[in-house]
């Protein structure tokens, strides 16, 4: 039996089906998972089977996708727009992984270590890291945070193979300054068990550095 329900919307009454009001519930159990950041498109491949079946329902072209979120928040408010500016504590975030990582960091910070946003590890080229916490005496670790690839998932596309190779060439950078970095992946980034593990043990570095 097919059921349709009407929802207002800015043009005029929109019908939401059964099969609709169930992925945008679905997709509002991801966002609740990620701390209430609505997950990309890309990111709904790496939380889990349910999550993967929604990206092949809702992801095949970008009009789909537009019009599924717009719906979701239509149903559910408090989901942000996919189209919303990320600015965070007055920074400006470049992608939703990078905001999830932030908030985590941020939430966990220990005493006497502090978050930068964006700063430059090396002040003589144009060369700037997502993130970096810092301790009063200075020690410091930079973090990378990789919202296009898996830990363990080989580029398909060649924006992943292009992504790839920039992300090899700036970390050979950190190594040859002596630099001390971390990098978080999207599979991190997704599973928030993971994501807490990652942060704890950059936080561990910073203390056991010289």
């Amino acid at each position: 039996m097919s059921l349709n329900f009407s929802k207002a919307g800015p043009r005029g009454p929109v019908e939401i089906s059964v099969d609709d009001r169930a992925d945008a519930r679905l997709y509002r159990n991801l966002t609740n998972r990620l701390g209430g950041i609505p997950p990309t498109a890309f990111m709904l491949k790496f939380m889990g089977q349910a999550a993967s079946q929604l990206a092949r329902r809702r992801t095949s072209d970008k009009a789909i996708w537009r019009a599924f979120r717009e719906m979701v928040t239509n149903l559910y408010p408090k989901i942000p727009s996919h189209r919303v500016p990320i600015i965070v504590d007055q920074n400006k975030l470049v992608s939703v992984p990078e905001q999830i990582v932030y908030k985590e960091i941020n939430r966990r910070l220990p005493t006497g270590v502090a978050l930068y946003v964006h700063p430059t590890p090396i002040e003589t080229r144009k060369f700037i890291a997502d993130f970096s916490v810092r301790s009063q005496t200075g020690k410091v670790v930079y973090i990378e945070v990789v919202g296009s690839l898996g830990r363990l998932q080989p580029p398909v596309t060649d924006f992943g193979e292009l992504y790839t190779i920039k992300l090899v060439r700036k970390l050979a950078i950190y190594e040859r300054a002596g630099l001390e970095f971390a990098v978080i992946y999207v599979d991190e980034v997704c599973a928030p068990n993971r994501l807490k593990a990652s942060i704890e043990r950059i936080f561990q570095r910073v203390d056991e550095m010289p």
